[in-house]
């Protein structure tokens, strides 16, 4: 028997310091297209043992990995899995253009050498 399909999650904003569950508006049921929308997604039941927090990469969301996480998910039963969404920033390595990121990227390739302004990093 197929399980449900997964709840996507509102982020709440950091002016939201509360840590109230979220409301019907604020849930959505998932139809297997999980859009671009910028929302935390939660797969996994309560009875769950481990957790896996997933974050993705520039400019992308949690819904670019949607699919992935909860088709590994369904093989890893014990496990809820939580895809939180980067602030959206300007990013010095594309050209101060805005998207999703954790924090400011000076350069791409990321090396062990490469300098990190700090910029954003206190959101993220």
């Amino acid at each position: 028997m197929a399980e449900s399909a997964p709840k996507r999650q509102r982020t709440k904003g950091p002016e939201d310091e509360s840590s109230e569950e979220a409301s019907e508006e604020e849930t959505l049921e998932s139809d297997g297209e999980f859009g671009d929308e910028q929302v935390t997604l939660t797969f996994g039941g309560e009875d769950a043992t481990a957790a896996v927090i997933w974050m993705h990469g520039l400019g992308d969301t949690p819904s670019g990995w949607a699919e992935d996480a909860n088709d590994i998910r369904e093989q890893v039963a014990h496990t809820k899995w939580i895809l939180p969404c980067a602030p959206e920033h300007p990013v010095t390595c594309n050209g101060g253009g805005v998207s999703t990121s954790w924090m400011d990227l000076v350069e791409i390739p990321i090396t062990t050498r490469t300098k990190d302004n700090g910029r954003d990093l206190p959101e993220s």
